[in-house]
């Protein structure tokens, strides 16, 4: 965690949990109050030493504590809990679109309260976003209205990043992209 102007948080302000494990659970339930969100990583459910790009297009990857099955239970457990405490779930999948157009949300089946999206958003560019609901993106706190939070980025609004994000954007969500997936799979399969 980054510290500067608009962020005073600190690392040893951050939990690390350990996946797919049930004092995980109750860990959020103890501390529920002092959580601000619970970021996941939807790809760990491959287990990281095993998970290439080939491997999951043809969804052959299991973790080490178990299945794709067994991972998409646990984050039912996880968005269970996170709706029990109010906590927001996060999933970085900084490899937007690897897993398909809709994504570990269409894979699995368990919708995050927002989503972290990196370079594959851009075709391979530096570039990102954070998407969430109007409620949990507000740039400001009403508890605290000098306090407005702020994106900074080299690239922030850059024409050639934003014309390959709308062509990303454009071939994930058509017709043909949902064929080329399938195609992919089948050769990577062989």
């Amino acid at each position: 965690v980054m510290q500067g102007a608009g962020n005073d948080r600190f690392a040893s302000d951050c939990l690390i949990l350990k996946d797919q494990h049930p004092g995980a659970l109750e860990l959020l339930r103890l501390r529920k109050h002092e959580i601000a969100a619970l970021i996941v990583n939807p790809i760990s459910g491959f287990g990281w030493k095993n998970a290439t790009t080939s491997k999951l297009a043809t969804l052959t990857v299991t973790a080490g504590a178990g299945s794709i099955e067994k991972f998409r239970s646990w984050l039912k457990q996880v968005r269970q809990v996170c709706d029990e405490c109010d906590i927001p779930l996060v999933y970085d999948e900084t490899w937007a679109f690897h897993l398909g157009p809709g994504g570990a949300q269409a894979m699995y089946g368990v919708q995050a309260d927002m989503l972290v999206l990196g370079k594959s958003l851009g075709g391979g560019h530096a570039c990102g976003a954070v998407l969430g609901p109007r409620k949990l993106m507000e740039r400001r706190d009403p508890a605290r209205p000098m306090r407005v939070n702020f994106v900074v980025g080299t690239f922030k609004g850059n024409p050639v990043v934003m014309g390959s994000m709308n062509a990303v954007l454009k071939w994930v969500t058509s017709p043909e992209a949902a064929k080329e997936f399938d195609g992919l799979k089948d050769r990577v399969a062989k």
